[in-house]
């Protein structure tokens, strides 16, 4: 019995290890492999945040945090954590002030008996103006090598109440112990959520009182005028602590819409303000209250109502058809305007001033445009969204902070075009990194959301003709990439050319190709012509594989539930046609057919064959459609089931044997 105790007291030791920051132990140093997760990389032993809104005489309302984190290295495959970068808003021309300030940090290593720390200084610490809304810090640790212990520190403040990062509870290392305070006044509204699965330890909730020196100001009369008077009083506070112990790191569900949609993370949202003796003030109110503000503001709503610049830089007004007056326009913007690279969803060029320069941002360009093309008659809104892998526009309450992008929608013959002129694809087409779900028309009497997925589809056809030759099996193979497929194919070979391309595409094959050529590469049709060949093992019994380029080689979807949906980013259309010619004195086994759906054809496969006694061809195709980009995770054991079955059809060998 007390052996028994003794065992169960040690095992809560170990999991309920803390480790300070600011003093790191030899215990720690010399410590060979992670408490929580045998194979971790790196450990995070200590994390913390403590997020304030708090008053001064000076800038009223400020939020701040105060954020610390310690991480322990088990071997070199984890050096590059020692490399800290992150963004924060920080607008280049605005009345509020975003500060990142006390930035330290040290990294401890064990040298002979003695524990050696190395501080950061300042060439450690970079910040630069990424774009015209946010900064980018750097924090680069010195020393870093296997067993070490690192630690930095900072604190962000602003003079606003918006733009609160979320707190990641969960990473993709283990974290030890996690723990985040939270203080803000009572006569604010936060919305706090808890969203993943990770369960505080500890949630305590405490009062405070603080004596502050509250500046209010009053509208007068013609004769007074606006007056400000200052007051003391104890303002009440509402403080919050929560404390997340052994908690394990975070994997990735495959096909996420956003990869860390079902990490632990809290997010803060400010919904409404109301001071003693003052009105409500409503804050994150609604997508329509974002709507009426954009559309109010001067380098948004402001820029797309002056597109007459358009008539002194481009003739448009001889094409009498819309939709080639809006792609002729599209192109000229293509043509004309490069982009520069950095994402925003407001504009700092007029038109003209945009042509001039030659560049410009996401904002820049795609206002301009929207401007020109409403200028020329043709009905188009912008669509406000956040990038694809950068999360998703929460669904109910608004954050600016979150929206990072701009594109153009045109209504053209009942139909709707989506565009982004910073893309160069073409007109109709938005870039994979636009197809992220929903984003948030923008309209003059109020807005509402769209798909962004729904015109995306790639479409892919594989052609192949099999042929026994000597003790070879020989491939040859026509493969055709279309739309958003081919997209994303022009994209690697304008990085890594038609070497780098090919490259790519046998990653996708299953067996090595002999010879690979790229026979057309318009912008959105790839065409190839492959070569394969698989030496014979057996020539009495052949197995074949009639398939080189599958969907899927094996089924992503294996764990037992899942929490968000499923994203395949945008609709695929997949048509595979082998031909097998059966040699002469060969016969073959019979090929079973086979048809199946998802519940509302979201999903749909069909498998037929066919065998022509003349040509002594074996003909087998198949057609697979995902006909819905993105799947709820209460289909989750449907999608599994039916992809797994595709998968087993599709790796079904043909098999022909001597007669």
């Amino acid at each position: 019995m007390n052996k028994i105790m003794l065992f169960l007291l040690s095992v809560v030791s170990c999991f309920g290890q803390t480790y300070p920051y600011g003093k790191v132990s030899k215990e720690l140093l010399m410590l060979t492999e992670c408490t929580l997760q045998k194979d971790a990389n790196a450990m995070i032993t200590y994390k913390s945040g403590e997020r304030d809104v708090d008053y001064t005489d000076t800038e009223g309302f400020i939020t701040s945090i105060k954020f610390k984190k310690q991480i322990k290295i088990f071997n070199s495959d984890a050096k590059d954590i020692g490399t800290i970068s992150f963004f924060y808003y920080s607008p280049k021309i605005s009345n509020y002030k975003f500060t990142l300030s006390d930035v330290k940090g040290r990294t401890y290593n064990i040298e002979g008996d003695k524990i050696v720390e190395t501080e950061i200084s300042q060439e450690n610490i970079q910040k630069i103006q990424y774009n015209n809304y946010y900064k980018r810090a750097t924090i680069t640790m010195p020393a870093i090598r296997k067993g070490c212990i690192f630690e930095f520190e900072y604190n962000l403040s602003a003079n606003t109440m918006s733009n609160i990062d979320d707190y990641e509870i969960q990473e993709y290392y283990p974290v030890l112990y996690n723990k985040l305070s939270i203080r803000t006044p009572e006569y604010f509204n936060f919305q706090i959520n808890l969203t993943g699965s990770i369960v505080p330890q500890s949630d305590k909730t405490s009062q405070s009182r603080k004596t502050i020196n509250y500046k209010r100001t009053y509208d007068g009369n013609e004769l007074t005028g606006r007056r400000s008077e200052v007051f003391k009083f104890e303002m009440p506070f509402n403080n919050r602590t929560l404390i997340f112990e052994s908690v394990p790191a975070f994997v990735e569900e495959p096909f996420s819409l956003y990869a860390e949609g079902s990490k632990g993370m809290i997010s803060h949202q400010l919904l409404s303000i109301q001071m003693p003796d003052e009105p409500i003030k409503l804050v994150a109110t609604s997508y329509e209250k974002v709507n009426e503000d954009l559309n109010k503001d001067s380098d948004f709503g402001g820029t797309i109502k002056k597109g007459s610049f358009i008539d002194n830089i481009f003739d448009y007004k001889l094409i009498d058809d819309t939709l080639k007056r809006a792609e002729s326009i599209y192109n000229h913007f293509v043509n004309n305007i490069a982009f520069d690279g950095y994402l925003s969803y407001y504009a700092s060029k007029s038109g003209s001033k945009l042509f001039n320069d030659g560049k410009g941002d996401v904002g820049d360009i795609n206002l301009n445009y929207i401007a020109a093309l409403k200028h020329a008659g043709i009905e188009t809104y912008p669509v406000v969204l956040r990038t694809l892998g950068d999360g998703i526009l929460h669904p109910i309450y608004p954050n600016y902070s979150h929206i990072n992008y701009v594109v153009a929608v045109s209504v053209i013959n009942g139909r709707d075009y989506f565009s982004d002129a910073t893309s160069g694809l073409p007109f109709g087409a938005l870039p994979k990194r636009c197809l992220n779900g929903d984003g948030w028309l923008v309209g003059p009497a109020g807005g509402g959301w769209v798909s962004l997925n729904k015109n995306s589809i790639g479409k892919q056809i594989t052609q192949t003709k099999i042929v026994k030759v000597g003790n070879k099996l020989a491939y040859s193979t026509k493969l055709y990439r279309g739309q958003t497929f081919a997209f994303e194919d022009n994209n690697v070979l304008k990085k890594d050319g038609q070497e780098g391309l090919l490259e790519y595409l046998e990653k996708l094959a299953i067996i090595k190709s002999d010879s690979a050529f790229l026979t057309n590469s318009a912008v959105d049709l790839f065409k190839y012509k492959l070569d394969h060949s698989i030496e014979i093992e057996d020539d009495a019994t052949i197995f074949i594989d009639p398939f080189i380029y599958k969907p899927f080689d094996v089924n992503p979807f294996v764990s037992l539930t899942r929490t968000s949906p499923i994203s395949f980013i945008y609709n695929k259309d997949y048509k595979m046609s082998t031909t097998i010619e059966i040699p002469l004195g060969y016969t073959y086994e019979t090929v079973q057919n086979l048809n199946l759906s998802l519940d509302e054809n979201e999903i749909v496969f069909k498998y037929n064959s066919s065998f022509n006694a003349s040509t002594n061809l074996l003909t087998i195709n198949t057609d697979f459609k995902i006909n819905q980009a993105i799947i709820g995770p209460d289909k989750y054991e449907g999608v599994k089931v039916i992809i797994g079955n595709i998968i087993e059809k599709l790796e079904e060998p043909v098999v022909i044997k001597k007669l």
